[in-house]
């Protein structure tokens, strides 16, 4: 039974149930299998007390928000409204009456769900990929039940939800592009990082030293330098210390420059940026 695994309000009742007008065919399987899949994706608390709210109340088909950063979602939430302000202008065979019942049945709480969730993030700066993810997905599932929800009306239920999930996919895009973009920069940091602190090491060793034991060194780079440290300097580089290079080194190790320069290559922030952990 699919209603078995739904989370349950406070009465004990799944989320959408308890609302559902009597004689509105098929809104308990509808409703039904939305309680599922909203249980399935969503994780934010305030999300499911909205669905589950007592005192639960439908929106104006207006964006509700004065500025926006991502225009995909103010899309979705443009193609939520339309379908809202579509769906209320539509006559009924069964009447005036079943007007009533587009405040509360299942399609419009989980409407208002989406909508919401638009809301929030629309003028959020940085978005999560997980929580684009999780929004992507549920909107999957429900068109993966599009039997569920049959229609006749040109912009349906499904149709509607497709379109919205075609936005959110976009807008996944542009969060991963934005995350890659990040990633590169923080990678360009480190990479500028590395090369400054070993310029420096080397034109410490080179420069205002008359060191002659740096000769023997194959290179002057950190992690080369990292084999001739004293013994005790090797405590953070396990299996990198070479008997004869730190034979050769240990008098230039001894001198006030050579001393700031060992505890610098073996400082954890230092061992960590050349090794790349």
């Amino acid at each position: 039974d699919i209603s078995g695994s739904l989370r349950l309000c406070s009465c004990g009742m799944p989320f959408f149930s308890k609302l559902i007008p009597s004689g509105f065919k098929g809104s308990n399987r509808q409703a039904d299998t939305l309680n599922t899949l909203i249980n399935k994706h969503i994780q934010d608390e305030a999300l499911l007390e909205f669905s589950m709210s007592d005192d639960f109340s439908k929106t104006g088909t207006e964006r509700g928000i004065a500025r926006f950063e991502h225009a995909h979602l103010i899309a979705a939430l443009d193609t939520l409204n339309a379908y809202q302000r579509d769906r209320k202008a539509r006559p009924h065979s069964m009447g005036p009456a079943i007007g009533r019942q587009y405040r509360n049945d299942p399609r419009t709480r989980f409407i208002e769900l989406v909508k919401r969730w638009l809301r929030t993030h629309a003028a959020n700066t940085n978005v999560e990929e997980d929580e684009v993810r999780r929004m992507a997905g549920l909107c999957r599932d429900v068109l993966n039940h599009a039997a569920v929800f049959p229609s006749r009306n040109p912009r349906s239920f499904i149709h509607t939800i497709a379109e919205v999930y075609e936005h959110i996919q976009w807008q996944l895009r542009e969060v991963l592009g934005r995350d890659r973009s990040c990633a590169e920069l923080v990678e360009r940091a480190l990479m500028l990082s590395r090369n400054l602190l070993s310029d420096a090491i080397g034109y410490l060793l080179l420069g205002p030293t008359d060191l002659k034991q740096t000769d023997s060194l194959a290179s002057m780079e950190a992690v080369a330098l990292w084999h001739a440290l004293p013994q005790e300097c090797q405590e953070l580089l396990p299996g990198r210390a070479d008997a004869a290079l730190q034979k050769t080194m240990k008098g230039a190790w001894q001198t006030s420059c050579g001393s700031i320069i060992a505890a610098l290559l073996s400082y954890p922030l230092a061992v960590r940026l050349f090794a790349g952990r």
